[in-house]
C-alpha cells in the first residue's frame, strides 16, 4: 500500500487565534456607534493590562484592532479629545510593548463610523465606513487604505493586516483585496498581509484564504462564530457553551477540531468590558481554559501573521515522491525559508534522513525530528530556500 504525504499544519497541530475587534484608545466604540444606548465612553488602561496578562498567562495569541482615527474624532498619532497625551501615549506603549508580541494589530479601517473624504483633508462623509465601498473606486480605497497604516505607522505600532468594519468590502472584495495588497506594498514591509471580513459559522473546515494579489499575496482569516460575550454589554449571560460545552463535547469549536480545521473566532473590547463589569473577559478566559483542558495538545495559539505566512510560503513548496517497497524518497522545492515546515505521513518510519543526516525521533512536537500520533507520523523542520531530500525507511513486510 503506498504512503499517503500531505503537508500539515505545524508539528501537525491546530493553528487556533482569537480575532479582538473595536479596540480603541481609552475610548468605547459602543458609547458613540449606539447612542440610544446606555454605555460607558471610557475603558481604561488599567483593563487593557489586565487583558494583556490573562493573554502573556494563558500564551493566547491572534489579532487586535487599533482605530487609526476613532469615531472620527482625531488620529491617535497625534491626539484624541476626551484623553490626555499621557494617557494615549501610555495605550500605545502597553500594546506596542507588551500586546504586539502576541497579538498582529490592525486597523478596522479609519474610524468605524463615519466614512472620511480621501480627497478633502479627510473631513466627515454623511455616510459610514459600512457602507462606503460603492463610493470608492480601487485608487480611492488605496489612498484610505494607506491613511490608517500611516497613522499606525506614526504612532508606532506595526500594522499586519486589515480588519473590515462591519461587511465592508464584501460586495466588491476583488477591488478590496487589490487595494489592500497596494496599501501595504506602500507603507510597509509586511510580506504578506491578512484581511478579516468573513464569519463563516457552517463550514467544517475554516482555512485561511489565499489571493494571489499584485503586488504581494494576501490571505483571509475567518471566524468561525459570531461574538459570544456580546450578550454581557447588557447583563446578559455569554453564549461560551456555543463554542465549546463545559465538557468539550458540543459546540463550534469541538466540530472544527473533528475535522482537523484551524480555529478562529472573534469578540469586541467592548464585549471584554462589558460596560466595567469585565464579565466578558471572564468568560473569555474560562472559555480559554475549557479549550485548553480538553484540546491543549492538539492545538497551537498563532498570531495571525505567522498563520498566513505559513499558507503563503508553503503554496509555493513543490513536492515530489519516489516509493519501494521499504523507502519513501521526497524531494522538496522552496524559494523561501519555511519554519515549522511540517509532513504527514500515514505510515510509521523506522528511519528518517533528511539531505543524508539522521533526524531523531521524539515523543512530542519539536522544532526539529519526527514522531508519531494518532496513528500516523508527523516530519518537522526548517525548510531552507532550496532544495531538499526526505529519505523515509519503512520495515519491509
Amino acid at each position: 500500500m503506498s504512503t499517503s504525504l500531505s503537508i500539515a499544519w505545524p508539528f501537525d497541530q491546530l493553528p487556533i487565534y482569537l480575532i479582538v475587534d473595536d479596540g480603541a484608545p481609552l475610548l468605547n466604540l459602543d458609547h458613540w456607534e449606539q447612542p440610544n444606548e446606555d454605555h460607558v465612553a471610557v475603558i481604561p488602561n488599567e483593563f487593557l493590562r489586565q487583558f494583556i496578562h490573562g493573554v502573556q498567562e494563558r500564551g493566547v495569541r491572534g489579532k487586535f484592532t487599533v482605530l487609526p482615527y476613532p469615531m472620527g474624532l482625531g488620529a491617535i498619532d497625534q491626539s484624541l479629545p476626551g484623553v490626555s497625551p499621557q494617557l494615549l501615549q501610555e495605550f500605545l506603549q502597553l500594546v506596542r510593548d507588551e500586546l504586539e508580541p502576541w497579538f498582529d494589530i490592525t486597523p478596522e479601517i479609519l474610524t468605524h463610523l463615519n466614512a472620511l473624504d480621501a480627497y478633502h483633508d479627510w473631513l466627515p462623509l454623511p455616510f459610514s465606513e459600512k457602507r462606503m465601498i460603492s463610493y470608492h473606486t480601487e485608487d480611492s480605497l488605496i489612498l484610505y487604505f494607506r491613511r490608517a497604516l500611516q497613522i499606525l505607522n506614526q504612532a508606532g505600532l506595526h500594522p499586519k493586516g486589515m480588519t473590515s468594519p462591519g461587511t465592508f468590502g464584501i460586495e466588491a472584495e476583488e477591488r478590496y483585496v487589490s487595494a489592500l495588497a497596494q496599501a501595504f506594498r506602500q507603507e510597509t514591509d509586511v510580506e504578506v498581509p491578512f484581511y478579516y471580513l468573513h464569519t463563516d459559522p457552517l463550514s467544517l473546515n475554516i482555512p485561511p484564504r489565499l489571493h494571489a494579489a499584485d503586488p504581494l499575496q494576501v490571505v483571509h482569516v475567518s471566524s468561525g462564530h459570531g461574538d459570544p460575550l456580546w450578550p454581557t454589554k447588557y447583563g446578559r449571560p455569554s453564549t461560551i457553551d456555543a463554542l465549546l460545552d463545559a465538557n468539550g463535547q458540543s459546540g463550534r469549536i469541538q466540530q472544527l477540531v473533528l475535522h482537523r480545521s484551524p480555529i478562529g473566532f472573534h469578540t469586541h473590547w467592548s464585549s471584554l468590558y462589558s460596560d466595567g463589569s469585565a464579565v466578558g473577559l471572564q468568560e473569555l478566559w474560562r472559555l480559554i481554559d475549557r479549550i485548553t483542558a480538553h484540546y491543549g495538545n492538539d492545538i497551537r495559539w498563532i498570531r495571525c501573521s505567522d498563520l498566513v505566512q505559513y499558507v503563503a510560503r508553503v503554496a509555493n513548496v513543490t513536492v515530489t515522491t519516489q516509493e519501494s517497497i521499504s523507502e519513501l524518497t521526497v524531494t522538496l522545492t522552496s524559494s523561501q525559508p519555511v519554519a515549522d515546515f511540517t509532513l504527514y505521513l500515514s505510515k510509521e518510519p523506522i528511519l528518517v534522513r533528511l539531505n543524508g543526516r539522521i533526524l531523531t525521533r521524539t515523543d512530542r512536537p519539536r522544532a526539529e525530528g519526527w514522531w508519531s500520533a494518532r496513528g500516523h507520523s508527523v516530519i518537522t523542520w526548517h525548510l531552507k530556500p532550496s532544495q531538499a531530500e526526505l529519505v523515509v525507511q519503512f520495515e519491509s513486510r
